[in-house]
């Protein structure tokens, strides 16, 4: 008997390290999550932001979080100068609202999206020289998974004056809904500011842009691809939950120790 007290004692103390390591870690644990991905030539380039909303910050107040701008050049080839392309946008903001303790209240017109989701892509691809003289560079900003804008730029003479998009998204809101619950967030974001200029000239290029990445047109995937990301209450259990999943734990532990001591 004094065997399986003893063990029943390790058991238990070992269920109370755990969960009160459990309950450190979970002191305030994370809510919602913002973040970027950003590729050139098919790798992570430049540095993508990831913003993180904690369970102490659900106020029911908005959180505003401004993404930062991104200029990419697009060059020939990896030894080139001759820059042919830019893609650029402006910093803009995304605002998030999270709910308190209840659900906060639908709005009239706005998306409905599930707890995970992409809030928007942009794709712009250079070609080169296109061995037809048809097309140089390809545009396309979508939100949602839909709502897709296309820009097609053609080749310009050589020499000539160069080819130029200025597209301003826009503003748009997303009513977060978590099954069998209700709204838990508000996600509102843009308007954004998006130029892509195919031009040899470097008068045609804004000298107060700072170049954040480079892609390369002679090797593979020669594009840009960009993605902004939401997602909402990660699945952690919560501490008291977890106490009573340790507690059966050593309560089993110990039932098989007196089985193999019977």
């Amino acid at each position: 008997m004094k065997t399986i007290k003893c063990v029943g004692g390790i058991a238990a103390s070992v269920v109370i390290t755990l969960w009160s390591s459990s309950v450190n870690a979970q002191v305030d644990p994370l809510s919602d999550t913002l973040f970027e991905t950003i590729l050139g030539n098919g790798a992570t380039i430049n540095s993508p932001q990831t913003y993180q909303i904690f369970e102490s910050q659900e106020t029911g107040q908005p959180i505003l979080f401004t993404v930062p701008a991104l200029t990419v050049d697009f060059f020939e080839n990896s030894t080139s100068q001759q820059r042919s392309d830019r893609f650029h946008f402006d910093a803009y903001n995304v605002t998030i609202t999270s709910d308190a303790e209840s659900p906060l209240a639908p709005r009239p017109g706005a998306i409905l999206a599930n707890e995970a989701f992409q809030i928007m892509s942009i794709r712009a691809i250079s070609d080169g020289e296109d061995p037809f003289g048809n097309l140089s560079d390809i545009l396309s900003i979508s939100f949602f998974g839909g709502f897709v804008t296309n820009f097609f730029l053609p080749e310009p003479p050589d020499p000539g004056p160069g080819e130029f998009v200025f597209y301003s998204t826009p503003a748009m809101s997303f009513d977060v809904v978590e099954p069998g619950t209700g709204v838990s967030d508000y996600v509102d974001i843009g308007p954004i500011n998006i130029s892509l200029i195919s031009s040899d000239n470097p008068f045609d290029y804004n000298t107060n842009d700072v170049v954040n990445a480079s892609i390369d047109e002679s090797a593979p995937s020669p594009e840009l691809d960009y993605a902004l990301n939401f997602e909402s209450d990660t699945d952690v259990p919560e501490p008291s939950a977890l106490a009573l999943l340790l507690v059966g734990a050593g309560g089993l532990f110990v039932r098989q120790w007196k089985k193999r001591t019977a």
